[in-house]
């Protein structure tokens, strides 16, 4: 015997509800624009993140090209005061990393081929000075990740500091990576030289410009 569907307040509640198709779509725009939100929220804080890696070196950022022409002559010159930060965040300067010691000063970047090429002669040049002459290497515009990374997979031992801002190359002028700097124990710039060494001629450069012997 057929049984009748019983009206009222429970029944109402039993039967499956339809929403209506605008408000669908209302409900579906709403979530759209939390999900829009919550990701302008990440990505804004994301960028403070990487200004604060650069913020000890305020400046223009530059677009440096590995192999690109030099557009400055820094031999001669004197050490820029622009502030470096050390791999493990203490804050210095050439004059700092040179004092008293004829020096190389190699500027270079992790995505830089000719860069990574020349790295195992200066690791060479500094092993064979070791006592006479410092290797300093600075990397220009990379994070502290990328560069305590790139300082692992190349091996190198010699001092790494850090110039997330280019200010040094930028203050002479220069905007191609890699540039190699040969400063004399008293501060003096006595000779550079931008991209990289030719096989076997960095020793020579160091014996000619620093008169120290590899």
């Amino acid at each position: 015997m057929p049984t009748d569907h019983p009206d009222g307040p429970a029944a109402d509640a039993a039967r499956p509800r339809h929403f209506h198709p605008r408000i669908a779509a209302i409900c579906a725009l709403v979530a759209l624009i939390v999900v829009l939100v919550a990701a302008l929220v990440a990505s804004s804080l994301s960028s403070k993140n990487r200004k604060a890696d650069t913020s000890a070196n305020h400046g223009t950022v530059l677009g440096l090209t590995p192999g690109s022409a030099p557009s400055g002559n820094i031999t001669g010159g004197t050490l820029p005061a622009a502030g470096l930060l050390m791999l493990d965040g203490r804050l210095t300067d050439l004059k700092a990393l040179t004092k008293g010691s004829p020096t190389v000063v190699n500027f270079f970047s992790e995505t830089c081929t000719p860069c990574i090429l020349e790295m195992p002669a200066l690791q060479k040049l500094a092993d064979a000075t070791h006592g006479k002459l410092k290797v300093v290497g600075i990397d220009v515009q990379d994070s502290l990740v990328d560069t305590k990374a790139f300082v692992r997979k190349t091996g190198v031992s010699y001092a790494i500091a850090r110039d997330p801002q280019a200010l040094i190359l930028s203050g002479f002028g220069v905007s191609n990576i890699p540039t190699t700097l040969a400063i004399s124990a008293d501060g003096r710039i006595v000779a550079h030289n931008f991209g990289q060494f030719d096989r076997g001629a960095l020793g020579p450069w160091v014996a000619k410009n620093l008169k120290v012997a590899s």
